[in-house]
Formats: structure tokens, C-alpha cells, sequence
């Protein structure tokens, strides 16, 4: 059963580096700082999915999705490419929609560090790597990330995903 899911992602992912171009940029314009609901939080967080899967598939669906973020940095005339990746970090507090939100907010956040490793840790170049880390960086993801740490060991002494970037 599991090599069956496996041949059906890698299935998946061959079908999205195939059409990759159109398939990513899409999927990285669904990529929002703001979710007023739960559904647009679904839809934001299976993007993300896709899009580290796709990066973490192919050197060609990594670099691919850099010129998506690219285009998406033009269109929406950000400073830097991955700003809404970052800004998207905001941990989540209790709102009008209750805990479904809440829990729907922290499983984007969860989904977009595992992007932001993808995209950092999938190049085969050295030099390319560090370039990207350095862009997250700039944007101050390891302040964000001592805050996300700090707020999930208040709310859970347990090991995060945070310490162990």
C-alpha cells in the first residue's frame, strides 16, 4: 500500500514538472499572507504542499518555482521574492472563526516552513543554497522563527520544527 501512494505522488509530481511552468506559477499565486476562512487556508497550504514536493522532485521544478516567485514579486511589487513566504509566519492567535481557523493557520505555517527548507536545501549547488538562504535571511526568517519557537513552547514544551531549522 505504501509503494502504491508512492507511485501515485510520483505520478502527481511528474504530471505538475510536466505542464510546470503554467502548474507552479499558479500554485505559487495561490500563495496569500491573509485567510479570513478556513477553506482559503486549505487552499493555501495544499499549494505550499505541492510546491516543496515539486521543488524537492526536480532541479528543474526548483528553479522553475524561483521564477514563479520571481513573476510573483513583479505582479505584486514586492522588495523580495519570498516576502509573502515569510510574512505568511505570523503565528496564529484566536479569531471570530474559533479554533478551526487557528488550527488551519498553524497547518499554512507548518507547510510553509517545510516549503522554505525544500527551496533552501533542494538545489544540488552549493552556491545556490546558500544564496537562497541568505534572500530568507534578509527577510528576517530567523527572528521569525525564534518567535514561532518561543510561542509553541509556551504552548507545548515538545521539540518544534523551528528548532531544528
Amino acid at each position: 500500500e505504501m509503494f502504491k501512494a508512492q507511485q501515485h505522488e510520483e505520478a502527481a509530481f511528474q504530471n505538475i514538472v510536466e505542464d510546470a511552468v503554467s502548474g507552479l506559477t499558479r500554485l505559487a499565486q495561490c500563495l496569500e499572507t491573509k485567510h479570513d476562512s478556513v477553506a482559503a487556508c486549505n487552499v493555501q497550504k495544499e499549494a505550499l504542499v505541492l510546491l516543496g514536493g515539486a521543488v524537492k522532485y526536480s532541479e528543474e521544478a526548483h528553479t522553475i518555482t524561483l521564477t514563479a516567485f520571481d513573476a510573483l514579486k513583479k505582479d505584486r511589487r514586492m522588495a523580495q521574492r519570498f516576502s509573502d513566504l515569510v510574512d505568511s509566519l505570523q503565528p496564529a492567535t484566536a479569531s471570530r472563526d474559533g479554533p478551526q481557523l487557528v488550527v488551519a493557520q498553524n497547518q499554512v505555517m507548518a507547510s510553509t516552513l517545510l516549503l522554505i527548507n525544500s527551496l533552501i536545501n533542494s538545489p544540488a549547488e552549493l552556491k545556490t543554497r546558500v544564496k537562497i538562504r541568505s534572500e530568507f535571511i534578509q527577510l528576517k526568517l530567523l527572528d521569525v522563527l525564534s518567535v514561532i519557537s518561543q510561542v509553541s513552547h509556551r504552548a507545548s514544551p515538545r521539540v518544534t520544527v523551528c528548532d531544528r531549522m
